[in-house]
């Protein structure tokens, strides 16, 4: 294997089945107590290790997962005068934006990227209101199907995350109620772009990849990168730094990053889950040993995300 260190260097090994697992989430739909808790047990292998793994069988309507694609797309391709008429407000409110980042070296780059964040209706957050674009009477209600089916999701995640944990399916449920939560769409434009090495402020990432691959994880076993290979009707679903912190370093928030080459477009659609703004975050009862200290003390989705936002430059 490559082993490649190098965090500049765009050359990634490819992934299989063993390096980020496949798991079907059919269980959390039925009644099958063994087929749940064996569900469980791959969802604790994968974020003890990496915290990175596809799902399937999730119920989402493939309809609605191209359709999404087809607005980010229609969006895009829209006039920089209709865009720029839903241009987001800074530093990271909803709408429209043209985006730069951190390169693969750790430096910053150019603005090309063009992004589209959208969120439920509700005042949580600092985000501001959804900005829609005029032109387009359909994207927004594609748009808040989606935003609405991976909520659903997410939160049968996190009941998949309760039974990993040795904890009641439905210990979460109110860390799910009116939670931060984001949609952004992201175009990588033909000539080629980059976002450098970094790790999710919240507690899940559901991401929606098209076939132009890019995503790039780092592995601890092999002490390389490895690509995330899109996989037709999957999410890619990753815990973040919240879980990590949560789970007292248990389950890892991992490294990743996205090298796309020239050639043509990227369209991706990562769905950022924090939680429930003031929800009580200390370490959990599964987590801890008797007598044993927890690595961090306690906080809250909106205190964590506000601290990791500053410690990266936001």
């Amino acid at each position: 294997m490559l082993k490649n260190r190098n965090a500049a260097d765009p050359r990634a090994d490819r992934v299989d089945r063993e390096t980020l697992p496949i798991i079907d989430l059919s269980p959390l739909f039925g009644d099958d107590r063994a087929a749940r808790q064996d569900m469980a047990r791959d969802i604790r292998d994968a974020c003890v290790r990496s915290g990175f793994f596809y799902v399937v069988g999730h119920r989402v309507q493939a309809d609605l997962m191209s359709g999404i694609m087809d607005a980010g797309r229609a969006l895009f391709a829209l006039g920089a005068d209709e865009k720029q008429a839903i241009a987001s407000p800074p530093p990271f409110g909803r709408g429209y934006a043209m985006m730069g980042g951190r390169a693969l070296s750790g430096g910053a780059y150019k603005a090309v990227k063009e992004e589209f964040y959208a969120g439920r209706d509700y005042p949580v957050d600092e985000t501001g209101p959804n900005l829609w674009p005029a032109a387009l009477p359909e994207f927004r209600v594609t748009v808040e199907r989606y935003i609405e089916a991976m909520h659903e999701l997410a939160e049968r995640l996190m009941v998949g995350v309760a039974l990993s944990l040795d904890l009641p399916e439905y210990h979460f449920a109110a860390f799910c109620d009116q939670p931060l939560a984001l949609l952004r769409l992201v175009r990588y434009p033909e000539e080629g772009a980059e976002a450098g090495a970094h790790t999710d402020f919240g507690a899940l990432t559901l991401l929606l990849q098209d076939g132009a691959g890019g995503l790039q994880v780092f592995d601890r076993e092999t002490d390389g990168w490895i690509h995330a290979t899109p996989i037709s009707g999957s999410f890619v679903v990753n815990v973040g730094d919240l879980i990590e912190r949560w789970t007292n370093k248990l389950y890892r928030s991992t490294p990743h990053r996205v090298v796309h080459p020239p050639g043509v477009a990227r369209l991706s659609v990562p769905f950022f889950f924090t939680g429930a703004a003031d929800y009580p975050i200390a370490c959990l009862p599964t987590c801890v040993k008797d007598g044993e200290t927890p690595i961090y003390p306690p906080t809250t989705p909106r205190l964590h995300e506000s601290e990791r936002r500053r410690a990266q430059g936001f």
